[in-house]
C-alpha cells in the first residue's frame, strides 16, 4: 500500500516538474523571439551596437535561467546586466563614436563650420585704457591714447528701443544698408576732447554695463576699430581665420597653419568634410 502511494506521489511530482520545465522554456522562448525581432529592427535601422547589446543580454539570460547548472548565477544576473547596460556599454559606445562621423567634432556641415570659425576674432596690438563717465543724458566712454583723450559721446545703455513718430514725407537721400552683420555693428567714432566731463564711475558700474560695452565697436581717428578686451581696456580685434581661394581651406592667422581639410582652432580640431 505504501509503495503504491509512493509511486503515485513520485509520478505527481514528476508531472509537476515537467509542466514547470515546459512553462519555463516557453517563457524563455518567447523572450528570445521578442528580443530577436527587436534585434532585427535595430540592425535594419543601422543601430548595430544596440542590436549586439540586445543579443548579448538575451543570450546570457537564456543560458543562465535555462540551465540547471547556473542556478546560483540567477541571483547575480540583474547586477551583471545593469553593469553591462549602464557602465560597460556606454563607455565602449562613447569611445567608438570618437572615431566616427557621429563624434562631437563633426556634427556641423562644412558651410556652418566655416561660418562659425570666420566669426572668431583675436585681439592684437596696442591696448587702450578707458573710463566710464555718467552724464545727465547717458554714459560716456573716454579712451586714453597716450595722454590724448578720445570720447564716444553720450550713450544710453538703458534705452533698448527706438521711438518712432509720424512725418508727412521723408527728407534727404536714401542710403542702402550693405554687408550688415549683427556680430559686427557699425563703429562709433571717437572724437578728441580736452577733458572729460561728468562723474567718473567705479569698476562696479563697468561690470554692471559690461554686456552693453562689449558689444560696442569704437573707431579711432586713424580708422582702426577697437573693442572691449578687459574691464579697463580696449584693443583692436582681427578675424582669426581667413578663407582661402579654394573656399574650403581656412588660414589660422595666429599659428599660420594651413591644411587642405583640417582646420585647427584655439580649442578644438574640426574636420571639415561632408558626411
Amino acid at each position: 500500500m505504501e509503495s503504491v502511494q509512493d509511486i503515485e506521489l513520485f509520478e505527481s511530482k514528476n508531472k509537476t516538474f515537467k509542466y514547470k520545465k515546459e512553462i519555463k522554456w516557453f517563457i524563455l522562448g518567447l523572450i528570445a523571439l521578442v528580443n530577436g525581432y527587436a534585434t532585427i529592427l535595430m540592425y535594419a535601422q543601422g543601430e548595430i551596437a544596440f542590436a549586439l547589446l540586445t543579443v548579448v543580454l538575451t543570450a546570457l539570460a537564456i543560458y543562465i535561467f535555462g540551465s540547471s547548472k547556473t542556478y546560483a548565477q540567477r541571483y547575480i544576473y540583474p547586477g551583471i546586466a545593469g553593469m553591462i547596460v549602464f557602465i560597460i556599454f556606454p563607455l565602449l559606445y562613447t569611445v567608438s563614436l570618437a572615431f566616427t562621423n557621429y563624434s562631437a567634432t563633426n556634427q556641423l556641415t562644412l558651410e556652418r563650420t566655416q561660418s562659425i570659425l570666420e566669426q572668431r576674432t583675436f585681439q592684437s596690438g596696442k591696448n587702450y585704457k578707458f573710463n566710464l563717465y555718467k552724464a545727465d543724458d547717458g554714459y560716456q566712454i573716454i579712451i586714453n591714447d597716450d595722454g590724448k583723450l578720445l570720447s564716444t559721446g553720450l550713450i544710453d545703455f538703458n534705452n533698448k528701443s527706438v521711438k518712432l513718430k509720424p512725418v508727412a514725407e521723408a527728407f534727404g537721400n536714401t542710403t542702402p544698408i550693405k554687408n550688415y552683420d549683427e556680430s559686427h555693428p557699425v563703429a562709433i567714432k571717437l572724437d578728441a576732447i580736452a577733458q572729460a566731463f561728468g562723474k567718473k564711475l567705479p569698476i562696479k558700474d563697468i561690470v554692471k554695463n559690461r554686456n552693453q560695452i562689449s558689444k560696442l565697436r569704437l573707431e579711432l581717428p586713424n580708422g582702426k576699430d577697437i573693442r572691449m578686451s578687459g574691464l579697463r581696456k580696449f584693443a583692436s580685434d582681427y578675424p582669426l581665420f581667413t578663407k582661402q581661394p579654394d573656399n574650403v581651406t581656412l588660414l589660422n592667422l595666429i599659428t599660420t597653419e594651413l591644411q587642405p581639410r583640417l582646420i585647427t582652432s584655439l580649442a578644438s580640431v574640426v574636420i571639415l568634410h561632408h558626411i
